[in-house]
């Protein structure tokens, strides 16, 4: 019985330029893009492996902070999230959408003021964010900031939805 022929250098770089340029999607190149997947695929503890990977290579990383705050958070485990997302604030302070997800998440825990200060913070960063000014004017309604909530809502209504 005979063997099949080696594959050459040039057969492997030809299959190699075929799947490059296939329609299938690429296998995922890192631990965050790893941890997309499996979040992608509601398999959250595996994601939270992975992103934890990435957050040593990478600390500071504002988006790997926020994929880490959504990964933990669906988890249930808030104050992995919170963490995170504290973290993402100190390194990215100048980053409306940063401070929209610490905002969003601190709404969902129920922490009114807390979620009303970061949409204020996201808002003066990004003034003309339509689903920003909207968040802000819903945050400052629940905290009992009835005057600024009624102001937000007048700006957006001078300013037309694009």
């Amino acid at each position: 019985m005979s063997r099949p022929p080696r594959p050459n250098r040039a057969w492997i770089l030809a299959l190699a330029l075929l799947a490059a340029c296939s329609a299938t999607p690429r296998p995922a190149s890192g631990p965050a893009d790893v941890a997309a997947t499996y979040a992608e695929a509601g398999r959250w503890v595996e994601a939270a492996r992975e992103i934890e990977i990435a957050l040593r290579r990478h600390p500071d990383d504002p988006a790997l902070l926020l994929q880490a705050g959504a990964i933990h958070e669906r988890l249930g485990a808030d104050v992995r999230a919170a963490d995170a997302l504290e973290t993402a604030t100190r390194r990215a302070p100048r980053d409306p959408a940063v401070w929209a997800a610490w905002a969003a998440f601190e709404a969902r825990r129920g922490r009114t003021d807390s979620a009303y200060v970061a949409w204020r913070r996201a808002r003066a960063l990004a003034p003309a964010d339509r689903a920003i000014a909207e968040a802000f004017a819903r945050a400052a309604e629940q905290a009992g900031l009835d005057d600024e909530a009624r102001q937000a809502r007048q700006g957006l209504a001078r300013d037309p939805a694009p």
